[in-house]
């Protein structure tokens, strides 16, 4: 260990700079002494510092150490006496996939707090692989009642791609897949699109294509026209049951397609995976639309309000001015007033104004109702406010902060279904698949409860272990799935 201080003149030393001495190890010898010089590094801290204290004789462990590396002796080594198992500590090991999964779906804690939808959709894969089949089902379910609202299309993606190793991740696989599994367009037109028809290539009035097919297709010496769409309706380019395929772009004609089933494309993990996420999507979209539509029903009825009869008419205005003034829209069941195409716009804010509104307030909301389809009212007692609509013609539902998050997650998830039907063929089968098979018994998994209620003809009823949707007052029926109870909620 080099112990001598920079050489420097005398000059060189004043002021704040101080000389660097690097002591010995303890045990080790200086250079010095194993040269045959004599070092006294004490001289120079005190030269400095003056006079130190005398170094504790004490030896500390490092000295223990030293002094048996440096002069070994002879021991007697013996065998270490066997350790009792009871007082061994057990190191606990790193938890398995299925036991994170399972954590994560016993937990209340929000999914974002825990995992990015990577590390969620690999936990659920890892879960899977190591033999608990249900794993992405249940992983599928938590994520679309847990997650992000404005995130769930990124977690049900992720879900969906789980089984299958990409390099550009979930989004560059599914957009590899639309570019090379795609017969027919199907791009849904938003409002204002261009739509072109051609009286010789269409099957009928009603079939047309989307701008981008229409101009990498020839339609030389035909009748054609545009138009601006609807919003709602779909490119039928490539659809050989309404667009002859020399008509078609080239991307979606017919003839270079080969008949095959599309699901057979499909990587065998992305299948395997798809289907149950994309079913579960499916389920949790009709257990929403069923709630919602219980939401409608009259006040004595509804199941947001409890069994208890509602309150007499007597002050039934002076009730809701008065609970109004200090309404916590945030808290509670809330009426909703929905958009009914039948009352006219001065209808509604008449109406509103009977219910012990301003005209202001009531001109505002008929509005926003005319708008954007619904509006939630600032009225007191909720069941007295329902039946005080009702009792005047107008369309008005019960709503709870939990009915409302599940509608915006339901509505992200009936978008990114409706993004995979844009998508490639086999993707626009699974969601076709999954809204055709029957639903599953209530009080199973995932399964949305049945649908009853007395503004629908349609109603379900269990018969013989299985969901049919029948007449209220039939006998006859068929399977629900959930396309039928769908469009059974209206």
């Amino acid at each position: 260990a080099a112990l001598a201080a920079p050489q420097r003149s005398q000059s060189a030393r004043s002021g704040a700079e101080k000389y660097l001495v690097i002591l010995p190890a303890p045990g080790c010898q200086p250079k010095s002494l194993r040269a045959g010089r004599t070092a006294r590094p004490h001289l120079a801290l005190e030269e400095h510092f003056g006079p130190q204290p005398a170094r504790e004789t004490a030896q500390r462990p490092s000295d223990i150490r030293t002094a048996v590396q440096t002069k070994p002796s002879k021991m007697n080594i013996s065998q270490p006496e066997p350790e009792d198992p009871a007082l061994t500590p057990v190191h606990a090991s790193d938890p398995s996939p299925t036991e994170l999964l399972k954590a994560a779906l016993s937990s209340d804690a929000p999914l974002a707090e825990r995992f990015s939808p990577h590390e969620f959709a690999a936990c659920a894969s890892a879960a899977h692989a190591d033999g608990d089949t249900e794993a992405i089902a249940r992983a599928a379910r938590r994520c679309f009642a847990s997650a992000p609202p404005k995130q769930l299309r990124s977690w049900a993606t992720h879900l969906l791609c789980c089984r299958v190793a990409h390099s550009e991740g979930p989004f560059g696989l599914l957009a590899k897949l639309a570019e090379t599994n795609q017969r027919a367009c199907g791009h849904v037109f938003a409002a204002g699109d261009i739509a072109w028809n051609c009286r010789t290539c269409q099957k009928d009035n009603t079939c047309v294509l989307c701008d981008a097919c229409f101009r990498s297709s020839n339609h030389q010496g035909h009748e054609v026209f545009f138009h601006r769409a609807a919003p709602g309706g779909c490119c039928d380019c490539g659809d050989p049951e309404a667009w002859v395929a020399e008509g078609c772009c080239a991307k979606h004609r017919a003839s270079s397609v080969v008949e095959e089933d599309p699901l057979a494309s499909l990587p065998p993990g992305l299948r395997q995976a798809g289907e149950v996420v994309v079913r579960e999507a499916a389920r949790y979209v009709v257990g929403a639309a069923v709630r919602a539509a219980g939401a409608h029903e009259p006040h004595n009825t509804n199941p947001a309000f409890s069994s208890q009869e509602p309150n007499e008419e007597t002050g039934l205005l002076d009730r809701l001015s008065a609970a109004a003034q200090n309404r916590d829209e945030d808290q509670g069941v809330r009426v909703r007033l929905h958009d009914d195409d039948v009352h006219s716009y001065d209808d509604v804010i008449g109406a509103l104004a009977g219910l012990g509104l301003s005209v202001a307030r009531a001109r505002d909301l008929a509005g926003r109702v005319d708008r954007e389809g619904d509006a939630l009212l600032p009225l007191g007692d909720a069941q007295t406010a329902l039946r005080a609509v009702h009792a005047r013609g107008l369309l008005g539902a019960a709503v709870d902060d939990e009915l409302l998050e599940r509608e915006l997650r339901a509505t992200q998830l009936a978008k990114w279904l409706s993004e995979l039907v844009r998508g490639a063929d086999a993707l626009r089968r699974l969601v076709a698949d999954a809204f055709a098979a029957p639903l599953p018994l209530p009080n199973t998994p995932g399964a949305p409860a049945l649908l009853k209620s007395s503004r629908f003809s349609l109603v379900e009823r269990l018969e013989k272990s299985e969901r049919r949707l029948q007449l209220d007052e039939g006998e006859s029926g068929f399977a629900s799935s959930a396309f039928g109870v769908l469009v059974a909620c209206d």
